[in-house]
C-alpha cells in the first residue's frame, strides 16, 4: 500500500469533493486503500482485504483505524458512496508521477472487451508498454477520444483497429493527433483478466483501481531499481 502514499489519496479525494460527513469505520481514504487492495489481489474476496488493511495501514501511514472492522455490507456502501470519478483522478496523479515529468507524446491505444462487461480503453508507453492511462467507459470511440484527450502531450497515436475505426478516430481527435493504424506489439490482458461486474460502476472501479496498482507498482520497481544502482 506504501506504493501509493495516503497525501496523494487525500489530495484526490479533496479534488473529487468526497470527505467524510461523520466519523465511519470506513472513511473515504480507508474506502480508496480497500478498492486498490482487492485489485492488488484480485482473488481475495472484501473480508480478506479488510484483514490486510488493519493489519497495514496503520504502520504505512501513521494513522489509526476503527476498533470495529467493517461488514461486507458496509464495504459495499462505502465504494458506492466513493464512485469512480476519485480512482480516475488517482490513476492521473499516479501516472503523472510514473513519467517523471515527462508524459510519452506518443502512445499505443488498445481495447478490452469482453461479453456482458462494458469494456475499456488503455494507453501504454510504446517504449517500456508502460500503463499510461485508462478509461473504463466502454468501448466506443467517445471513450477512446476522451481517453487521448485526457493525456497530456500525446500528438500520436498508434491503433490496431480497422481502417474505418481508425479514420472514425482521427477524425473527432483532429488534426492536433495522428492516428496510425498499424500492427501493435502483443499484449497480456492478464490486468483485465476476473473483473467482477456486480454493478457497472463497480467494474470500472475495479478496472480503474488495478490500473493504478499496475503503475504504482511499476514506479516502485523503477525507483527499487535506481537505488540499487546507485550502492
Amino acid at each position: 500500500m506504501g506504493a501509493v502514499p495516503v497525501t496523494v489519496i487525500d489530495e484526490v479525494l479533496r479534488t473529487a469533493g468526497v470527505a467524510a460527513e461523520r466519523v465511519r469505520t470506513l472513511p473515504p481514504w480507508v474506502t480508496t486503500y480497500h478498492v486498490l487492495g482487492s485489485a492488488l489481489s484480485p482473488l481475495a474476496g472484501y473480508d480478506d482485504v479488510t484483514d490486510l488493511l488493519w493489519a497495514t495501514l496503520p504502520a504505512a501511514t501513521g494513522r489509526g483505524l476503527s476498533r470495529q472492522r467493517p461488514t461486507r455490507g458496509a464495504v459495499t456502501r462505502a465504494r458506492s458512496r466513493l464512485g469512480t470519478h476519485p480512482l480516475a483522478l488517482l490513476l492521473r496523479a499516479t501516472v503523472r508521477a510514473a513519467s517523471a515529468g515527462s508524459p510519452p507524446t506518443a502512445v499505443h491505444l488498445h481495447r478490452f472487451g469482453s461479453p456482458g462487461m462494458p469494456g475499456l480503453w488503455w494507453i501504454a508507453d510504446p517504449d517500456t508498454g508502460g500503463l499510461r492511462g485508462c478509461d473504463a467507459g466502454g468501448t466506443g470511440l467517445d471513450t477512446a477520444v476522451a481517453l487521448v484527450r485526457s493525456a497530456p502531450g500525446v500528438a500520436h497515436v498508434t491503433v490496431g483497429l480497422p481502417a474505418q475505426e481508425s479514420a472514425a478516430l482521427q477524425q473527432r481527435l483532429g488534426p492536433d493527433v495522428l492516428v496510425v493504424s498499424g500492427a501493435l506489439p502483443a499484449v497480456d490482458e492478464a490486468l483485465w483478466s476476473g473483473l467482477r461486474a456486480r454493478t457497472r460502476v463497480a467494474w470500472e472501479q475495479e478496472a480503474l483501481a488495478r490500473a493504478c496498482v499496475s503503475v504504482a507498482l511499476e514506479k516502485a520497481l523503477t525507483l527499487a531499481r535506481e537505488a540499487g544502482t546507485r550502492r
